[in-house]
């Protein structure tokens, strides 16, 4: 019964409050109007806006073809430290769950970096 009435209480507390926040933030939008933009301001935004995804479009390739060079390179350096390596006579005698992984690895890191937002999907 005790704490039935004292979660009533911090409900009403709850309530208050949330009440008391939207008043302030109704008073705050009354004395601060929105400024009022000219359509001319609208309008060199808009081209702004429109050249920034105009530049990221053509740029798409660009970054693509980077991103699989790399992972190319990558992929290459690592064939290349095994093969030389102790793990390259392993790999070649049954131990192909390594190179498996690196195979992996690689192709996560792709999906992962064109998941991340960096190319735009226009």
């Amino acid at each position: 019964m005790f704490d039935e009435e004292k979660s009533n209480d911090v409900n009403k507390d709850i309530a208050n409050r949330d009440l008391q926040l939207d008043s302030l933030i109704k008073q705050m939008a009354a004395s601060h109007p929105a400024p009022r933009t000219s359509a001319g301001l609208i309008w060199w935004r808009a081209q702004i806006l429109k050249k920034l995804e105009q530049k990221e479009r053509i740029e798409r390739p660009m970054v693509i073809m980077r991103m699989l060079v790399t992972t190319f390179g990558v992929g290459v350096l690592i064939a290349a430290l095994v093969a030389n390596s102790k793990l390259g006579a392993s790999i070649t005698q049954g131990g192909i769950l390594l190179a498996l992984i690196v195979a992996v690895a690689v192709v996560s890191a792709v999906v992962i970096f064109l998941r991340s937002g960096r190319v735009s999907r226009t």
